[in-house]
């Protein structure tokens, strides 16, 4: 009978707990695998990765992942030059030691793509959110 019991009690939290973990917001490789590429190329990833169009603030097109986190891609005379993950209300500490951990492993701020793209990590504001960035220095 205890283990029912312990059973339905964990079964009962686990069930009720339907707040989501604040996830640490990165920047993934197939984020930084659409910078300096043409927005054909953005589309097919966008599509492959099953992201859905949220809404647009100026250039930046915002999608949703399949694990509800928004992405952004910045488009400049019809290139990816920035790409974005919206930062959590609480977690801009998680973006900044995100930020400085890529730092510590690349040994410095500058970051080079197999493709010889170069881009740096930062954050900003656009509008009233905040977001993880990296962006292209071609």
């Amino acid at each position: 009978m205890k283990i029912i019991l312990t059973i339905f009690t964990s079964l009962l939290f686990s069930c009720g707990n339907s707040t989501k973990p604040n996830k640490t917001p990165t920047i993934t490789l197939q984020q930084v695998q659409c910078l300096n590429n043409d927005k054909e190329y953005v589309k097919h990833a966008i599509e492959t990765y099953k992201q859905v169009f949220f809404r647009k603030e100026e250039d930046i097109y915002l999608f949703k992942t399949t694990d509800d986190t928004v992405v952004g891609y910045l488009f400049e005379q019809g290139e990816c030059t920035a790409v974005l993950t919206q930062i959590p209300s609480n977690g801009m500490a998680d973006a900044e030691k995100f930020i400085a951990a890529e730092v510590k492993k690349n040994h410095g701020p500058m970051f080079i793509t197999k493709d010889n793209v170069q881009f740096k990590y930062y954050t900003a504001k656009q509008g009233a959110d905040y977001y993880l960035v990296a962006s292209d220095f071609n």
